[in-house]
């Protein structure tokens, strides 16, 4: 998953924060109990200052998805990495406080209009930030 974050710059970084949420990024969602909730630590982010992610969407199609990103994820995965990603989106917008911003590819083969309308689908209310692609 592609994932930024950004912190409020008067306030204080919290590094064991930002080393959870790199780590809420490199695993699954449902990999996570607890404490290490997506939506717990995406919380403690909001609370150290982050208010901000802005998250690859690249495309609003599955399989494009996992062409363009290939991605790798743990052999006991059995879900798409396109819905973890939604998941995710889905779980930072319903945390108040926190923005949202989806970027994805501009590339012929992309379907802006089905990438866009996911988007809102997911809860994000901002445009998408369409990114040039290099091949």
């Amino acid at each position: 998953m592609i994932c930024c974050v950004s912190q409020n710059v008067s306030e204080r970084p919290c590094p064991q924060v930002v080393r959870q949420l790199l780590l809420i990024l490199r695993l699954p969602p449902f990999f996570q109990e607890g404490n290490n909730s997506t939506s717990h630590l995406l919380q403690q982010c909001l609370d150290s200052g982050i208010s901000q992610v802005s998250v690859g969407l690249i495309t609003w199609d599955e399989d494009q998805y996992q062409e363009l990103m290939q991605p790798l994820l743990p052999p006991r995965c059995n879900i798409a990495a396109h819905k973890l990603v939604c998941e995710f989106i889905q779980t930072a917008v319903q945390l108040e406080g926190m923005d949202v911003e989806i970027t994805a590819v501009d590339r012929d083969d992309v379907d802006k209009e089905k990438t866009e309308a996911l988007s809102r689908s997911l809860g994000v209310t901002t445009p998408i930030r369409w990114r040039p692609y290099f091949p």
